[in-house]
């Protein structure tokens, strides 16, 4: 069987040029701005990858997600499968 994760990016936008969108999520504590372009392309700009732990989802640290993104980062956010095929799935 084939396990597919699901990966989500989070990144700094020009809040002057973008408006954004209220979020489907209720955990994100930010607007979403889908497939907007990143602020500043011509700087690099460091990422951090965030675990979300067992039985969770990367949207319930949108608060900190929100915070790395105002000060620049690139969050990139794994949503985990804690369960496979009904077991409990830790790899």
């Amino acid at each position: 069987y084939k396990v597919y994760r699901n990966v989500l990016i989070w990144y700094p936008v020009d809040d002057a040029l973008i408006v954004g969108q209220p979020p489907s999520n209720p955990w994100d504590l930010f607007n979403v701005a889908e497939n907007a372009p990143i602020a500043s392309p011509q700087l690099k700009k460091p990422v951090i990858i965030i675990s979300h732990g067992y039985s969770g989802n990367p949207h319930q640290l949108s608060w900190l997600i929100r915070g790395l993104t105002y000060h620049g980062f690139i969050v990139i956010g794994i949503q985990h499968l804690d369960l496979v095929e009904g077991q409990v799935h830790i790899n």
